[in-house]
């Protein structure tokens, strides 16, 4: 997976969730990409270090809320990778969780500036 794709969301998908023609549906996106700005950072942050630390149990915690998080606002790619990276953690294969981790820090600027960039075109 190239780390610049993961900064490409599909709106495809975001337009299946919520209706994006809908007032209230929009408003509360907005809110969810609002909290999602807020959280972002901060999940590269700890998952950066609990790769550092080999944490597996942290990583597949954090890997799991943001596979979520992602997933629900269109970031497919991002919540898929999140997936793998919380499976192979889960699974106990530290090099593949820290390489994966690895791909997702190195797009991270690139996921938050499109975070930004989707959220200020609702």
């Amino acid at each position: 997976m190239d780390a610049s794709n993961l900064a490409n969301p599909d709106k495809h998908s975001l337009a299946e969730i919520f209706d994006l023609d809908d007032e209230d549906d929009v408003d509360l996106l907005k809110e969810l990409f609002d909290q999602l700005k807020d959280d972002a950072p901060d999940y590269f942050k700890e998952l950066s270090a609990a790769k550092q630390a080999s944490d597996l149990e942290a990583i597949a915690r954090l890997a799991h809320s943001m596979k979520s998080s992602f997933g629900n606002l269109g970031f497919v790619a991002v919540s898929s990778l999140c997936n793998s990276i919380m499976m192979h953690a889960r699974e106990g294969r530290n090099q593949e969780a820290a390489d994966e981790t690895a791909l997702l820090e190195e797009a991270s600027q690139q996921i938050l500036e499109a975070i930004e960039t989707l959220a200020s075109s609702l």
